[in-house]
């Protein structure tokens, strides 16, 4: 596995013996300026490599690291010990529905553009086609879409993965005029091989580990508007219309929520570190978007915290002379720990409220927190909660 990425596969390509890996392959492993290497492996001697992550993208502490993190770190473990991965991409309206299967090839797309004609030039015929980049102007992109068709690597694909794409902005005032999709879309539009957008390969947390150099298929389907499709044609048996099929456009930057009881999908847009999630207004159809798409995806894509509660009964004293009372025990709970006072005639509660990443040490602290509280205030204290 490469340490990182950056800049010098190029200045020691040629340099390397390859003899050995020929004889006995071993997995190289890496993304970026890694691309070199992958490409020359698979250009010149059939051997397949990984592209995922790298060392620098691992945490220091992997109880800290988030879903995704750990997600895309055990891709590569599965890719080492042979399990298949199946990846499931949310719909997108720029997609082009079909099936392909071939020797998957690709990687940075920049890197790519330079290797041509050189000894590690991809040969992508009948090929699964999968690109990413990173800090790009628009232009420097669809320059390099246009390279990639002039130089013969967009025709006769099983297919082409266009994974994460960081672009960077236009000047003020040059602004380019073509988004993403409309470059991809100018230089494959005479083809009819599948494309999937927004594959979750690249400079980004959710960079998969994928298998350079091995058959993969792809399938891409219009699943929201076979679905819209079905419910209108299927339970109300008329045609559908032109309102029914725009029902299933969406924001090219959201990821669609799927709606199994109507028609209108839900959305989930990010923004820097701000999630919108736009959702329809039948009540039950928002219910089982609720249930069925947001929660588990914000379980799956977010560490959230425990948050534990503890209540104590106490009877016989008002709130004010209780509080007199555990006032130095209350400055000293620690910070994740708060205190309420729920008072009522002739008794208090009193509810301790721990939050956290770590639900063992919670506990430990509460109870800990709680008997010494019992130690100060016994004599009132009837029962827990």
């Amino acid at each position: 596995m490469c340490a990182r990425g950056g800049y010098g596969a190029v200045r020691t390509i040629d340099e390397i013996s390859f003899d050995g890996i020929k004889t006995n392959p071993k997995w190289i492993i890496g993304f970026s300026d890694i691309t070199v290497i992958h490409s020359h492996l698979a250009a010149n001697f059939q051997v397949a490599s990984i592209h995922s992550k790298m060392c620098n993208s691992f945490p220091d502490d992997w109880s800290l690291a988030d879903p995704i993190q750990v997600d895309t770190i055990l891709s590569i473990r599965d890719a080492l010990n042979g399990s298949s991965r199946e990846f499931t991409v949310n719909p997108h309206p720029q997609n082009r529905k079909g099936k392909g299967s071939g020797v998957l090839v690709g990687g940075n797309m920049k890197t790519l553009e330079t290797l041509t004609g050189t000894k590690s030039d991809l040969n992508t015929k009948n090929c699964l086609l999968f690109v990413e980049d990173t800090n790009e102007n628009l232009y420097s992109i669809d320059r390099m879409f246009r390279h990639f068709k002039r130089s013969g690597k967009l025709d006769g694909l099983a297919g082409i993965i266009i994974g994460g794409f960081k672009i960077k902005p236009d000047d003020p005032g040059e602004d380019f005029g073509s988004t993403l999709y409309d470059i991809v879309w100018d230089q494959i539009r005479d083809f009819d091989y599948p494309l999937c957008f927004d594959f979750p390969v690249g400079h980004q947390k959710n960079n998969y580990a994928l298998k350079c150099g091995v058959k993969h298929e792809l399938v891409v389907n219009d699943e929201v508007l076979v679905h819209v499709t079905q419910l209108i044609e299927g339970i109300y048996k008329r045609p559908i219309s032109q309102i029914n099929k725009d029902q299933a456009l969406v924001p090219s930057k959201c990821t669609v929520l799927f709606n199994q009881f109507g028609t209108a999908p839900g959305m989930w847009m990010k923004k820097e570190n701000t999630v919108f999630i736009s959702l329809p207004g039948v009540p039950y159809e928002m219910k089982g978007l609720m249930e069925n798409e947001i929660v588990p995806k914000i379980i799956k894509e977010y560490r959230r915290p425990y948050i534990l509660h503890q209540t104590i009964l106490t009877y016989g004293q008002g709130e004010s002379l209780v509080a007199e009372r555990i006032e130095d025990w209350e400055n000293n709970l620690p910070n994740f720990i708060k205190l309420a006072y729920l008072p009522s005639p002739g008794r208090v509660r009193l509810r301790l409220s721990a939050r956290g990443t770590d639900e063992g040490d919670l506990k430990k602290a509460i109870a800990e927190n709680v008997a010494s509280l019992a130690k100060i205030i016994g004599d009132i204290i009837v029962g827990y909660d």
